[in-house]
């Protein structure tokens, strides 16, 4: 198709088997590039058709396309409808990428079902880049989920590099042992009440067990 990408357009165009989708994605999907889901699914409820307008000046034809409103997949069943359509119009033109599709859309299904609802934004983050990274590299599959996991990672681990906020800071060690401490102080030693606290510095307060006067212990109260 990259030979002559246009040509190959105008007779997908005229194919009778060629499935609804939007004209001005046809172009990547035979380039086997990153295809717009949002795109995708805005096209399905477009209220005009999908086509570019042409002027010419000169020797010259130019190609306009007209504004549309974006419609952007916010959850799994939006994301099934829009995947059906370009899983429909990548096995048109790619014959024998049944299996290498319906992989990672069980994939996909799999984390929107092990996923509470209030994190799918978080799938569909990972999906349109996990997409991205396969249209720039041709040598992965749909199906090479395994080469996807540094991406699933960063979009899903509660470690990620776009889960985590840039500005957050690692606990600081001194602050929280020093903490620790403090919490351990307010403990009664127990040696110094029931026998005797040999230690020079004692991380436990030397008061009395029972009413905490520091002048006795509990043997004395």
């Amino acid at each position: 198709y990259s030979l002559d990408v246009k040509e190959s357009i105008r007779l997908a165009s005229v194919d009778l088997r060629k499935p609804a989708f939007p004209d001005s994605l046809w172009r990547d999907v035979l380039l086997d590039r990153f295809v717009d889901l949002d795109a995708v699914i805005a096209g399905q409820f477009a209220v005009e058709p999908d086509e570019a307008q042409h002027v010419v000046i000169g020797e010259h034809q130019l190609e306009i396309k007209k504004p549309k409103v974006v419609s952007r997949i916010t959850n799994h069943g939006d994301w099934i409808i829009a995947w059906r359509l370009y899983e429909r119009a990548v096995n048109f033109a790619f014959r024998g990428r049944n299996l290498e599709l319906e992989t990672y859309a069980n994939h996909m299904h799999d984390l929107f079902a092990s996923w509470h609802h209030s994190f799918h934004y978080r799938v569909l983050n990972y999906d349109r880049a996990a997409r991205n990274v396969i249209g720039q590299n041709h040598g992965i599959l749909f199906s090479d989920i395994y080469r996807l996991r540094a991406c699933e990672n960063a979009h899903l681990s509660a470690g990620g590099t776009h889960v985590v906020p840039a500005t957050s800071t690692p606990p600081n060690g001194s602050n929280s042992g020093s903490k620790g401490k403090q919490n351990k102080r307010t403990e009664v030693c127990r040696n110094y009440n029931f026998s005797s606290c040999d230690r020079e510095v004692c991380r436990f307060q030397h008061v009395c067990h029972r009413c905490k006067s520091k002048t006795h212990t509990v043997k004395q109260c």
